[in-house]
């Protein structure tokens, strides 16, 4: 299993493929199969939302809703660590030992 943050530009990329072998659409698959678990935030799904109903691309809110609900319902909801705080702690860790 893996756990990733599913970037805009693969959303996007898997609804408009004519391509069932696409890799956007394999992710969106193995995401569906549990193979891929979605890590999300409010703050990405607002940007999921906002890219995917911009007017150019022309997707029915079904669909988008539908993608939507299958992150939120396949993926965890997680905080988002900037690499700075996170390099701080490992540093913070290791000068323990």
């Amino acid at each position: 299993m893996i756990y990733a943050v599913i970037d805009t530009n693969v959303l996007v990329s898997a609804i408009i493929t004519s391509n069932l072998q696409s890799p956007t659409l394999r992710v969106m698959e193995a995401m569906l199969a549990k193979k891929i678990i979605p890590l999300y935030d409010d703050e990405i799904i607002c940007e999921y939302s906002e890219v995917l109903h911009r007017p150019k691309f022309g997707f029915d809110d079904k669909v988008i809703n539908s993608y939507l609900e299958a992150i939120l319902r396949e993926g965890i909801s997680a905080q988002r660590v900037t690499s700075s705080n996170f390099f701080r702690t490992l540093r913070t860790l290791y000068s323990m030992k």
